[in-house]
């Protein structure tokens, strides 16, 4: 039983010793001039940027300056933001929200607890939450559409979020 108490400890202690490594590294950042208050966090890259190769699962996204920069949060015993790439704020063109989310349906046999030994079929419907926000910007001769989604729990509010935050970078001067 002291195994359990033993562990429990251990994981409250990690919590509090990742989340305070968390705060000085935004603290850091801030120093270095990100606006990290108007961050956008947990939101997955998925392609459109020409100087990354690759999806990104977890990536952030910082204002600095008249840029928007696209940071891969990492964590290997202390949080870490490496630069992907940038996007200019002035040549945003345009800001698109997709809902992708779907409804499976799938029949389902349970007891039917009115009715000892019998079953019954029921429908049973899950909704799968996902929103994909595309950022339309030019490069010189070049359009491109950068390209990130939301998934799971409350992913529509997340994305509009993620949008509105983005559309007041692009309003706010540098």
């Amino acid at each position: 039983m002291e195994w359990v108490v033993v562990i429990v400890i251990g994981l409250i202690a990690l919590l509090i010793y990742t989340s305070i490594a968390k705060k000085n590294l935004l603290k850091q950042m801030e120093q270095e001039g990100y606006d990290v208050t108007n961050r956008i966090e947990n939101i997955r890259y998925l392609s459109g940027h020409p100087d990354i190769d690759n999806g990104i699962l977890f990536s952030s996204l910082f204002k600095r300056g008249d840029f928007l920069y696209i940071m891969q949060a990492t964590y290997a015993l202390k949080w870490q933001y490496k630069f992907s790439g940038s996007i200019p704020l002035s040549d945003i063109t345009n800001i698109t929200l997709m809902d992708e989310s779907y409804t499976t349906s799938e029949w389902v046999t349970r007891p039917d607890y009115f009715n000892r030994n019998q079953t019954r079929t029921v429908q049973e419907n899950t909704r799968h939450e996902a929103a994909r926000l595309r950022i339309s910007w030019r490069d010189g001769r070049f359009l491109h559409q950068t390209t990130f989604a939301y998934r799971g729990y409350n992913a529509i509010n997340k994305a509009t979020k993620a949008r509105n935050i983005l559309i007041r970078h692009i309003q706010q001067p540098a």
